[in-house]
């Protein structure tokens, strides 16, 4: 499994993405792909309550197509919106192969997340 995650705020990453905010995340997180490349399948996407934020997260399986080359992978990605903050924690959770971490990706990335803790420092 392989973790990337960044931060994202109100308009600090240019126009064309929205206020951050649990529903706006909610929002583009089930928007189409426009490569031609990819081949989206949304599997499910949820919200769940933590105790230091709201989490929105969406199953994907990924179906590429690169000249010859033909691969799919698990993709779990989370918008992590902390209480208190004017920013959020993405985090996108990639496999190399459908069932690559067992049965239930969807499921172990939900149990990382509800063990996330945050420490806000003042602007």
């Amino acid at each position: 499994m392989t973790c990337t995650s960044f931060f994202r705020g109100n308009g600090a990453n240019g126009p064309d993405w929205p206020q951050a905010s649990p529903d706006n995340y909610a929002r583009e997180l089930v928007k189409p792909d426009s490569d031609a490349r990819v081949h989206v399948d949304t599997v499910g996407s949820w919200r769940d309550e933590f105790e230091v934020g709201t989490c929105v997260t969406a199953y994907f399986l990924m179906h590429y197509h690169d000249g010859g080359r033909q691969w799919t992978e698990e993709r779990v990605s989370c918008g992590y919106f902390p209480h208190g903050s004017r920013q959020m924690i993405e985090f996108a959770f990639t496999t190399p192969a459908v069932g690559a971490n067992g049965d239930d990706f969807p499921m172990l990335v939900r149990e990382m997340m509800q063990s996330v803790t945050v420490k806000l420092d003042k602007a």
